[in-house]
Parts: structure tokens; C-alpha cells; sequence
């Protein structure tokens, strides 16, 4: 077996590594930097301690605390207009994933002209490398920091648009689970149950690899057994530290695998009524083992080992499927995440979710073809069976 892999990413990775922002950012030639976050940040204590390591430094810091969920072209290109206006040598992204993909957009309008509509298409559209983007995460879920595409937000079309090339690839990450201490049970469900979507769909991709299929199953298993202790006191600085691991594994996993039709609901379902991405993803990653199943049943069956589930041999595929969907859904369950119906989706809603979710690059990835109606199926026995 033939495969490529690449890590693209620099990291640093440990309990206090983020004392050591400041001088890393300065390593790079930064003298004025943007720094990108969002309110709930500066909310929890975390933002302060930053800035002002980066200021002891030497660094003249313009802080940008206007990150929204899923973040907007529009939000995008304002906080672009600033560090264009500034002229900033270098961007620092701190927070969840809509924090660190900001900075990733806004990265590329800092070296390249227009607003950042220009560059949704992936490679089509291509841009020149910019300045050094330094990326801290504070949840453990996304992986943004060590991955090579963001996501924003198209107002005009109401759809979620991928960009990716040199300057949304991070120079340098910094992951310091002490910052993820700071996550309220909502988040750190909601982010740990998108590490386990981003595992388990790279384990499942048709671009799965000997290597990406080795840190997906490590993933798997760190996010079964420390997500519930993270859960039940996010104080636990081991829980933290392992969970931070498995979101880099996974983050770095899909990179190398891609991702496919739960992480296309994901995108569909948050586009069409703006939920959260990992809540989405929760909520489609029992359709993932339902589709493969059949398809790939050692890979089924080892999924349900690292989860926890004992598996007698003779069952079959099927019945093994069964059992590790039910598996996750009981998972969701007990972390909390919400069904469709919960968020308010109706029943009516489900055909535009659908186009919106076959629209989606990760349906590129499926391990099998699937038309409309098929995957109307699966998303309708989401909203039936979450």
C-alpha cells in the first residue's frame, strides 16, 4: 500500500506550553501582531494572561474579540479590514475552532487582495503565503490548529466554504490543556464528541492510510475513556491533557484521511439552522457506522472494542453495526448533546438539510456512492432515532 502523509504543522504541546506564546511569536519576527478571539474567552480569565505574555515580549498586540460562531464572511473580512489597517506582521488565533479559523481567513487577507469570498474552492483558488499565524486552542475537539482548512461562514449562499493552501496552515500550534480547564460541560462535550467524529470518519474515509488509521484509533480510545472524566470534573488535568492528545491525533488523522458524511451532516445541519459544528457532528456519527458497517466490519468491530463494547464473535456485521451506533447514540446521550428535535428542527426541514449535507466536500469521501434519496433516509433516521 502506497499512501503520502504529512504533519504540517509545527507544535507544542504540554501543561503550561502557552507561557511560552510571547517568545515563540517573537522567534518568528513579529513585531505587531492581531490577536483573534472571541468574548467567552476573555470571559473565562483566559485571554489577559496571553496578551500580556505576549507584551512582556515586546509585541504590540491589536486584539480582535468579535469571533461569532460559525464565523461570517462578513466578520471575516471586518477583522481582516483592521489587521490590513494596522499592518500587522504576524496573527495569533486563541479558542475553539470559529476563533482559530477566523485567524486562518484573516491570515490570507492580510498577503492577498479582496475579501475572503474570493478564496472559497479550496485549491481552485489559489493565494500567496502571509504572515506567521500562531494557533492556541482552548477546547479539545476541533483540531483547527493542526489542520490546513478553514471554514466560514457564506452569508450569500448560506452554506459553510472551505479554504485551504499556505496561509491557513498555522506556523505554529501551541496546545496547554490548562487552557481547556476553563470549558464549561457543554463545550467540552460538544468538542469531545467532534474529536471522536473526526477519528471515526477518518478511520472510515476511502483515504484512510496505515498511519491515519493508527493515531484515529488512539483518538477513539483516549476520547472514550477521558471524555467522561472531563465531563464530570473539568478540573482534572489528566482528563484535559489526554483529551487536548486526542484532538491533535484526530485533527492530524483527518488531515492525512478526510472526513465524510457525519462531518457533511455537520456542515448541512449547522448551515441550514446554525448549530453548533461538534453538536452536529454528534448527532450524525451513528449514521457513519451505519453506512460502513457492511463495508469495513473489522473496522467496525475494532471502533466498538475501543469504545468499550464487548463483541461476541459470531455476530455479524449488522448486528456488530448495531451495537457500536447504539454504542455512540447511548454516548451522546450521557454527554448531554442534543437531538435534532431538542434543537428545534422539524421534520420539513430535513430535504434542504440533506441538499445542503450531498453539497458538502466530505460527501466526496463516502465509501460508497449515495443519491438524494438514500441520504435523505439516513438524515431522517437521525431525526427519528437521536
Amino acid at each position: 500500500m502506497i499512501f503520502p502523509f504529512s504533519s504540517k504543522v509545527d507544535s507544542l504541546f504540554g501543561e503550561g506550553a502557552s507561557e511560552q506564546l510571547g517568545a515563540k511569536v517573537k522567534e518568528f519576527g513579529c513585531t505587531k501582531v492581531i490577536c483573534i478571539y472571541d468574548k467567552g474567552i476573555r470571559k473565562a480569565g483566559l485571554i489577559d494572561p496571553l496578551i500580556d505574555n505576549m507584551k512582556t515580549a515586546g509585541l504590540d498586540v491589536i486584539q480582535y474579540d468579535g469571533v461569532l460562531a460559525d464565523p461570517p464572511d462578513t466578520m471575516v473580512n471586518e477583522c481582516a479590514a483592521i489587521a490590513r489597517n494596522e499592518k500587522v506582521d504576524g496573527v495569533v488565533g486563541i479558542g475553539g475552532g470559529s476563533s482559530l479559523d477566523t485567524a486562518k481567513a484573516v491570515n490570507v487577507l492580510i498577503s492577498n487582495p479582496g475579501n475572503i469570498e474570493d478564496y472559497f474552492g479550496g485549491p481552485s483558488t489559489p493565494h500567496q503565503a502571509s504572515k506567521p499565524l500562531v494557533l492556541v486552542p482552548t477546547t479539545s475537539g476541533t483540531g483547527s490548529e493542526v489542520t490546513y482548512i478553514a471554514v466560514v461562514t457564506n452569508t450569500t449562499r448560506h452554506t459553510k466554504d472551505g479554504l485551504q493552501g499556505p496561509a491557513t496552515t498555522a506556523t505554529l500550534a501551541i496546545t496547554d490543556p490548562v487552557l481547556a480547564k476553563g470549558m464549561p460541560p457543554s463545550i467540552t462535550a460538544s468538542t469531545g464528541m467532534d474529536t471522536m467524529a473526526h477519528a471515526i470518519e477518518a478511520y472510515t474515509s476511502t483515504q484512510a492510510s496505515f498511519m491515519s488509521d493508527f493515531l484515529a484509533e488512539k483518538a477513539i480510545e483516549l476520547t472514550a475513556k477521558y471524555l467522561p472524566m472531563a465531563m464530570k470534573n473539568g478540573d482534572d488535568i489528566q482528563a484535559r491533557t489526554q483529551m487536548s492528545f486526542a484532538s491533535m491525533l484526530a485533527g492530524e488523522a483527518f488531515n492525512n484521511a478526510m472526513i465524510h458524511i457525519g462531518h457533511a451532516f455537520g456542515a448541512g445541519l449547522g448551515a441550514a439552522h446554525h448549530i453548533p459544528h461538534g453538536i452536529g457532528c454528534a448527532i450524525g456519527l451513528s449514521a457513519v457506522i451505519d453506512l460502513v458497517a457492511e463495508l469495513m466490519p473489522e473496522k467496525v468491530r475494532r471502533i466498538g472494542e475501543l469504545i468499550g463494547l464487548e463483541l461476541a464473535p459470531n455476530l455479524t456485521p449488522k448486528e456488530v453495526g448495531d451495537k457500536v451506533s447504539k454504542k455512540i447514540k447511548d454516548l451522546n446521550k450521557e454527554m448531554g448533546i442534543p437531538s435534532m428535535v431538542d434543537l428545534g428542527i422539524k421534520e420539513s426541514d430535513l430535504e434542504n438539510i440533506t441538499k445542503k449535507t450531498m453539497a458538502d466536500i466530505g460527501f466526496m469521501f463516502l465509501a460508497r456512492k449515495m443519491e438524494y434519496d438514500e441520504a435523505f433516509a439516513i438524515i431522517k433516521g437521525l431525526y427519528a432515532n437521536t
